[in-house]
């Protein structure tokens, strides 16, 4: 017996096809299970993996734990890990008698694997193991938004380190143009005609519809903050609430043709917002005491960011920067070298300021905004946001999935992977290493480590 046993196990494609007659003549004593939902397939699993089978082994020796059954030992090189310690390969064991629902798995096929046990691994028909034909990506998306993944499973560092910036899985397909988060679980999202709220770091977002297209949102100590095309800036409320309904109290509009483009809090009684035309925004308090100050400029204004309390910048198209020493009373046009549509700007510090724009265009000042320098650099992709955390560590994103790096405080920038190609709209980070980036067709990525891989760390 001994020796048929070893003969067979060299022919690992006879031995499966062995293994399949022994399921199918044990179906007179027909397995008798329920497949289970997926909330509790997902909570009961201790592996859930997408794989090819690539070996079968058959064990009379070894028995299923706390049964007399024998087992087979299934093989599979893993296409992706949803749950579980993340391995390039991995051991299933089935039983071989079809009357305790052993799985007929098939050499070179793909499946996806619910599995149990903690030392050794086990499924069987009654979990929701399934050929790949037969499962939908739905499925897919689901598992990784019920046990937050890849935002908060337990592997979510290992695969960090992995892959640096993981995309999570997308709550809308419409393009979203910010990212905001107070804290590692409460944060919002702005898009076209729509708005999103987490309160667990994302695992699941309340998706809430609207009529416009919305730049920005925010958040200070006492309310969030929404501007959209329409003129329309919406304080005084929560943005959206737990049960993923609009609350907001009021609203103010700016006139019907007229798109706010960016908001800067610069504290708890005034704020600055910019958009097309040249207008600038100053809200100071109540709703009822706004009034837009006069830019000196017809040009669509893209950001806006104030170095201290005083001093503050606007940049837009065709090059446009904009500058005031008074608080925002007053905005006088500065000379710069560039056409380029300036998109993004972002002070480190009272001096030390940083610009993105089209055709990858990096400038930064080291005196205030006295004088501008360009970054001379390889990428030429556009850049929509720039965003950093201290003085030397920033990001900057943009169109094909481009993302920059400093550690230097900008005199070197090196690109990220961010698995994706298309736009990326907004970069924000709460600490060093947590960070968001939204972009175009609902893309959401996430990361730990700064962005960084193992290989980034060595």
């Amino acid at each position: 017996m001994g020796r048929r046993m070893n003969d067979v196990s060299k022919r690992p494609n006879l031995l499966l096809m062995l293994l399949f007659i022994l399921v199918s003549a044990e179906s007179i004593t027909p397995c008798s299970c329920i497949e289970t939902n997926l909330e509790y397939a997902i909570i009961k699993s201790d592996a859930i993996f997408l794989g090819q089978v690539i070996k079968g082994e058959l064990s009379l020796d070894n028995r299923i734990k706390d049964t007399n059954h024998c087992k087979s030992k299934i093989t599979f090189k893993v296409t992706e890990f949803l749950k579980g310690t993340p391995k390039d390969s991995i051991a299933v064991y089935t039983s071989t008698e079809g009357s305790t629902c052993g799985y007929p798995f098939l050499m070179g096929r793909y499946y996806l694997v619910y599995a149990y046990g903690k030392d050794t691994l086990y499924t069987s028909l009654c979990t929701r193991t399934k050929q790949c034909e037969l499962w939908e990506q739905g499925e897919i998306n689901s598992i990784k938004e019920l046990i937050c993944y890849p935002i908060d499973s337990n592997q979510i560092n290992t695969r960090a380190l992995q892959r640096g910036w993981i995309e999570c899985p997308r709550p809308t397909h419409n393009d979203l143009n910010s990212v905001f988060f107070v804290d590692e679980n409460s944060g919002w999202i702005a898009g076209d005609s729509v708005k999103l709220r987490t309160f667990d770091g994302g695992c699941k977002w309340n998706v809430v519809s609207t009529k416009s297209k919305n730049y920005k949102i925010l958040h200070n100590d006492f309310s969030e903050w929404s501007i959209s095309n329409g003129g329309k800036l919406v304080p005084d409320g929560s943005a959206i609430d737990c049960q993923g309904n609009n609350t907001f109290k009021s609203v103010v509009h700016m006139g019907a043709r007229l798109a706010l483009r960016d908001l800067f809090l610069l504290n708890n009684e005034i704020s600055f917002a910019v958009g097309e035309d040249g207008r600038i925004l100053r809200i100071r308090g109540a709703l009822n005491d706004t009034y837009f100050a006069f830019s000196g400029v017809s040009n669509d204004l893209f950001s806006v960011c104030f170095a201290d309390a005083m001093t503050g910048f606007v940049v837009g198209d065709s090059g446009t920067i904009l500058k005031t020493e008074n608080g925002g009373l007053t905005w006088l046009s500065q000379i710069t070298e560039t056409t380029q549509s300036l998109n993004s700007i972002f002070f480190t510090s009272a001096v030390d300021g940083w610009i993105v724009g089209d055709n990858g265009i990096m400038l930064y000042t080291h005196d205030k905004g006295k004088t501008w320098q360009r970054f001379y650099h390889d990428n030429k992709d556009c850049l929509k946001s720039v965003c950093f955390v201290n003085s030397t560590t920033g990001w900057a994103v943009g169109a094909n999935g481009t993302i920059l790096y400093t550690c230097n405080g900008g005199q070197n920038w090196a690109k990220q992977n961010s698995g994706v190609q298309e736009q990326l709209n907004c970069v924000h980070f709460t600490n060093p290493k947590d960070g968001w980036i939204v972009g175009c067709n609902g893309v959401v990525l996430k990361t730990t480590t700064s962005g960084l891989t193992k290989q980034d760390q060595l």
